[in-house]
């Protein structure tokens, strides 16, 4: 092997406990609500690992910068297209996205937001919260863009069996909603 491929394979081997500890120094901050020093220890790392783009999309979404988030989701979908969790938070960018857009734009990301938060759901069907930010969806969008009270009732049938409590505030809507 030649010298050059053994100091890099040695320094791809020491660096890996490093960039890992990064990512729990990030994490950690990010569970302490230190957004911006989350975001200030990930900024300089160019990486295409989907746990980084995760938490990336995470701090963004966090801080208000929603098309910053779904970007970084973006791609960590693609990094980890069985991501449960990526698909909530992208779910959950692209509906403030769509909050905050124009007329022109808002149903785009409504119906995207709905698409991946069904995905979500269908790669993991006991995420509560995926359940929740759907059933939420279901309840808020009008039914051309893919709401209905029908459809979070169904959820909240199923989120009776996973969390009570998540299930009744979900009835409190529908109650509020009817």
């Amino acid at each position: 092997m030649p010298v050059i491929v053994r100091i890099c394979v040695c320094f791809a081997i020491l660096a890996a406990p490093l960039w890992a500890g990064d990512l729990e120094g990030a994490r950690q901050l990010y569970q302490h609500a230190a957004y911006d020093a989350a975001w200030r220890v990930l900024e300089s790392k160019d990486c295409q690992d989907a746990r980084v783009l995760l938490l990336a999309g995470q701090i963004h979404y966090q801080l208000g910068n929603y098309k910053e988030a779904a970007g970084q989701l973006e791609i960590a979908s693609q990094l980890q297209p069985g991501g449960a969790e990526i698909f909530l938070w992208l779910g959950r960018s692209l509906g403030r996205r769509a909050e905050a857009s124009n007329f022109f734009t808002a149903p785009g990301d409504a119906v995207r937001c709905r698409e991946t938060l069904e995905r979500a759901v269908a790669l993991d069907g006991h995420n509560v919260d995926a359940l929740s930010a759907l059933a939420a969806y279901y309840l808020e969008a009008p039914r051309f863009l893919g709401g209905g009270l029908e459809k979070a009732q169904r959820l909240a049938a199923l989120m009776a069996t996973l969390d009570a409590a998540e299930e009744q505030s979900v009835a409190a809507r529908m109650a509020e909603k009817r």
